[in-house]
């Protein structure tokens, strides 16, 4: 309660100090029952404690918007890698397909039987200079 009065007054001192000569200041404070020396001392002291929340809540916005940032550039990378992942996964499947054609037996004996070399083809000798 007492730090309550003291700021009325100390409001009340600054608020007849503007309108009044500097005279007056000192009456004033006396009046309030106040130091005169005290009196930018009381304001000041909380005028920290007011620019710390200020501080800290600049700070919480600052990181609140990083993260925000981070959040929205991490959405972005995983959503390149689900492409990139769904590319490989068919890529995958297509050559499992491949590898299972290549692997079965059938297919391996036409394949064998294909590149077969026929003794038709002339073979011409190159003589040496």
């Amino acid at each position: 309660m007492h730090r309550a009065s003291t700021l009325i007054a100390t409001s009340f001192v600054r608020a007849w100090g503007a309108v009044t000569p500097n005279s007056a200041d000192s009456a004033a404070a006396h009046l309030a029952g106040l130091d005169a020396r005290h009196i930018g001392h009381v304001e000041l002291q909380h005028l920290g404690r007011y620019l710390r929340v200020i501080v800290l809540l600049g700070v919480c916005l600052l990181v609140s918007a990083w993260s925000r940032v981070d959040v929205r550039q991490t959405s972005v990378l995983l959503d390149k890698a689900t492409a990139a992942y769904d590319v490989a996964s068919a890529e995958h499947v297509r050559l499992q397909v491949e590898l299972a054609m290549l692997r079965d037996p059938a297919n391996l004996v036409g394949a064998a039987g294909a590149p077969a070399l026929s003794g038709t083809v002339p073979v011409i000798t190159i003589p040496a200079p």
